[in-house]
């Protein structure tokens, strides 16, 4: 991993919507996703918003949304959705030009800090497609465990 990152997290704001959008638009990036490539920024405006909620209806959940910054420039995000039990399920998108730069790993690191000093976190899972040979290596570089396997997914943990 490259030592002069200048890797930020920022929570998510409206105010990050264009930088947002713009690291989003890489078709490549949702080869493994359930998510579809934003139509324009008004979508993901919209999903900042709702996001911004930052807890579900039951309020059994927190949602956690951070925009990655390497350098001044938008780059992707993090999230969390944390339950009282302690655990935080995380997730990650970031645009393939920082793939395999070092920034992924340390926005993930900086994430689970921040998850267990802020917000009491004692566990860690993920998920994955299983052709998603990227995020699984990051996954192993984040001391994830693999715990299950199904035709589609693979399925991580972590204690923190």
């Amino acid at each position: 991993m490259n030592t002069t990152l200048n890797v930020k997290l920022v929570p998510q704001d409206l105010s990050h919507a264009q930088g947002l959008f713009q690291a989003l638009s890489d078709p490549k990036i949702y080869e493994f996703l359930d998510e579809e490539l934003p139509e324009n920024v008004d979508v993901v405006r919209r999903r900042i918003v709702q996001l911004q909620r930052g807890v579900s209806k039951d309020g059994t959940e927190i949602w956690l949304n951070w925009s990655v910054f390497d350098g001044g420039r938008i780059v992707g995000f993090t999230q969390a959705t944390v339950y009282r039990d302690g655990l935080a399920e995380i997730a990650y998108v970031l645009t393939p030009s920082t793939w395999g730069t070092g920034v992924a790993a340390r926005a993930c690191k900086m994430m689970l800090t921040m998850l267990v000093k802020d917000h009491g976190v004692t566990r860690f899972a993920a998920d994955t497609e299983l052709g998603n040979k990227r995020s699984q290596k990051l996954l192993d570089l984040l001391g994830f465990i693999e715990t299950k396997r199904d035709a589609d997914e693979v399925f991580y943990a972590r204690r923190a």
